[in-house]
């Protein structure tokens, strides 16, 4: 993982990476196209310190079928989720995230 010189910021993601990733809990941004073309990526959680997800930050995740997202978060981008066909987003009713995932067809659970 490349993150910014302070650790509050995740800027890359390594393509190669599969299964699920915890974002650790001092990251408070994801960058713009930090998980671009992630195939093997399956489920991601971030944690309550992030407030803001950038565009395309996760561009052609085929296979993230998973990923919770805490209603801390204050920015989502976009093209955040460009490319994510089987996305779940799992967020609390209500949130920024809700409204993104209503606003764009993307599949909602509730936490």
């Amino acid at each position: 993982m490349l993150y910014s010189k302070d650790k509050t910021e995740l800027e890359i993601f390594p393509s190669g990476k599969t299964g699920e990733f915890i974002i650790p809990n001092n990251v408070t941004a994801i960058c713009d196209y930090a998980f671009d073309g992630c195939s093997g990526l399956t489920s991601v959680i971030i944690p309550h310190s992030v407030k803001f997800i950038g565009d395309g930050a996760f561009w052609d995740c085929h296979c993230l079928t998973s990923i919770v997202i805490p209603d801390t978060v204050e920015t989502i981008c976009v093209g955040a989720f460009s490319g994510c066909e089987n996305i779940v987003i799992y967020t609390q009713k209500g949130s920024r995230a809700d409204r993104y995932a209503a606003r764009y067809g993307i599949k909602v659970r509730y936490l």
